[in-house]
């Protein structure tokens, strides 16, 4: 995107699968999927929403997520409750580390909202 000569890059956000994408985009499908959790998962997802990188995002306690879930970056909705992502092009993205370069990360793919400390 341009505005006014400069190039603005904006967090692209796609989904894993239809259903969480019908779900994150409607109001009323939210609401009955995610009850009281909805108005704080709907305000998480407009944060991300106004992010260039993902490492923009200050809100919700974000961080990258270690062991199995190596790769991915979750952002507190409400208690345990995570909005949990992933790069899109992780390999593109990765630091001399071999870890995904949050700072560099301008595509995210939406997961899940979960309580992955429940299944570790």
């Amino acid at each position: 995107m341009r505005h006014d000569g400069v190039v603005v890059v904006i967090l692209d956000i796609t989904f894993a699968d239809g259903h969480i994408q019908k779900v994150c985009n409607d109001d009323r499908l939210g609401r009955r999927r995610y009850g009281k959790l909805w108005p704080k998962l709907k305000q998480r997802l407009a944060e991300l929403r106004a992010c260039n990188v993902v490492t923009d995002m200050r809100l919700g306690r974000p961080h990258p997520l270690m062991e199995d879930r190596r790769g991915q970056y979750a952002v507190h909705v409400t208690g345990k409750d995570c909005l949990v992502f992933a790069a899109v092009d992780a390999e593109a993205t990765r630091g001399p580390d071999g870890e995904v370069d949050w700072a560099q990360v301008t595509a995210i793919e939406i997961l899940e909202v979960t309580d992955y400390h429940a299944h570790a």
